[in-house]
């Protein structure tokens, strides 16, 4: 692969490499610091190659000090509370700092939400807390409140699989749940003490969820909350099941097909009212950040927001788009930030679906329909490439979904072609039924009405699809080694093929590692 014409693809995986180095390795900063100017030399050096090396060890180890940089806690933190400090029920005080959630759960109703812990029980103390008040309880974000609970680790969450619920809270900054029980008491003593922009957004997100309750039944709202608001806790989990089982469980969060779909519809109605191009594109960056905030910046929905961005960008600065180097830049951009993110399985999951498309799809769309039989029928292309994009995203994501989930989905490469275009129209239509909610309550009803309509077909899809047999099975014992050789498979695979092609006198392949 030339990473000379793709230098930020080849960056990202230098500084993720230095990130995961940095997060596993126990050793001083010291010897990265030392190995610096040895790097800063080399890179000054006339000779290309040595001076390419030395630039990829220099952001090596800026990713291995940035992650441990980020690992650094102050001594307060509550990441460093002693037995003694929480063996017994404790006073928190601190300031909500997410959307409160009403959840149900098989043990009854509970209220969520994280809280910015300024004091545990007397004593200063910083960093986030989860609570769970096992009742209805009415909160909102900003408010400044005292709370006797529990604190305790969190729960695994899931009994198989590599997943860990612990570590992803962690990597969000919350190491305790606190537990409050029924007849505890809440006492609040302000208001007002968040951001008053997130305030805001929070209050819009409400209203919109009032509007959809109010128009939809609950699985329903839960759906189109899901893909337009961020949330799958409305969701039953007997419905849950059936998309991961077909593999199309991405769906139920914003995601870059459901950005994919804002930025197109955002496109269409800025070119009706014939806005010029670059104010178009500027808008439509503009919007997409706000939509970001309003959702809450989930991290799902900030990878794909960046991704969306960057290439709207290159679009702006009227440069000839590189897939690879686009993703590079927005993989740096989000590790940045939170180099902790590459850990997240979202985001593995992201970028490798989005590197299986744009390096796999071309070679897998020669290989299944390359023939001369069918060229020329539109319909026919356009079901190959919607297949063949779909196989070669699931190529790249499966044994990731194997580590962590212990499942194995095939159907995918099937279901998420129909599913798609219904998901779209779904988003679509949801944004219609809240924009209308608010001024037309009849037309709000039309829309939802058309909802109904697309969920019902969709639903029966997908259900259609997990009844064929062998649609999914489980897949145990996946181990780093397994992926690892897969991969290395893969490539030799796809490597080999290339050669193959290229070696014919006819033709002028693009070869796998171009």
């Amino acid at each position: 692969m030339h990473y000379t014409h793709r230098p930020c693809f080849a960056l990202a995986i230098s500084f993720a490499v230095g990130i995961w180095l940095g997060t596993f390795l126990s050793v001083s900063w010291g010897w990265a610091f030392g190995l610096m100017p040895v790097c800063l030399a080399g890179m000054i050096l006339k000779h290309d190659r040595a001076s390419v090396v030395c630039l990829y060890g220099m952001f090596a180890l800026v990713g291995f000090i940035h992650a441990q940089s980020a690992q650094i806690l102050p001594a307060g933190h509550v990441a460093h509370l002693r037995y003694d400090e929480r063996r017994d029920m404790v006073l928190v005080e601190g300031v909500i700092t997410s959307d409160v959630d009403v959840r149900t759960t098989q043990r009854g109703t509970k209220t969520v939400f994280e809280m910015d812990v300024e004091s545990i029980s007397g004593r200063p103390k910083s960093g986030k807390v989860m609570v769970n008040i096992f009742r209805r309880e009415s909160l909102n974000y900003g408010q400044r409140i005292v709370l006797s609970g529990k604190l305790h680790k969190p729960f695994p969450g899931s009994t198989s699989g590599h997943f860990s619920y612990e570590d992803y809270l962690k990597r969000n900054g919350i190491y305790w749940m606190l537990s409050v029980r029924k007849d505890a008491e809440v006492q609040i003593f302000a208001d007002g003490q968040g951001s008053p922009f997130r305030a805001f957004a929070l209050r819009s997100r409400h209203q919109f969820k009032g509007i959809l309750d109010q128009h939809l039944n609950d699985l329903e709202a839960g759906v189109i909350q899901s893909l337009v608001l961020g949330g799958r806790y409305y969701i039953p989990d007997s419905v849950r099941q059936v998309f991961v089982e077909t593999g199309t469980a991405h769906i139920l969060a914003i995601s870059g097909m459901n950005i994919g779909s804002i930025v197109l519809l955002v496109v269409i109605m800025l070119g009706v009212i014939r806005i010029p191009r670059t104010m178009q594109l500027v808008l439509t960056i503009v919007l997409l950040a706000a939509y970001c905030y309003f959702t809450g910046a989930n991290p799902s929905v900030v990878r794909a927001t960046v991704m969306a961005i960057v290439f709207l960008g290159g679009c702006l600065a009227e440069r000839e788009q590189e897939a690879l180097n686009s993703l590079g830049l927005s993989a740096m951009i989000i590790l940045l930030f939170d180099p902790l993110s590459l850990f997240d399985i979202g985001f593995q999951l992201s970028f490798a679906g989005v590197f299986s498309i744009i390096v796999l799809y071309p070679r897998v769309y020669s290989l299944c329909a390359g023939t001369k039989t069918h060229k020329g029928h539109r319909a026919w292309t356009i079901m190959m490439q919607a297949l063949c994009l779909s196989l070669a995203a699931w190529i790249g994501v499966a044994p990731l979904i194997a580590y962590y989930f212990q499942i194995v989905t095939p159907v995918t490469i099937l279901a998420n072609v129909p599913i798609v275009p219904f998901v779209s129209a779904l988003m679509m239509l949801g944004i219609g039924l809240m924009a209308a909610g608010l001024f037309s309550p009849w037309l709000a009803s039309c829309f939802a009405a058309c909802v109904k309509a697309v969920l019902v077909v969709m639903m029966l899809i997908i259900e259609s699809f997990n009844r064929i047999p062998f649609s999914h099975w489980p897949m145990k014992d996946v181990t780093h080694a397994g992926m690892i050789m897969y991969y290395c498979i893969l490539f030799l695979v796809f490597f080999w093929i290339d050669r193959k092609r290229t070696s014919k006198p006819a033709g002028d392949h693009a070869h796998f590692l171009s």
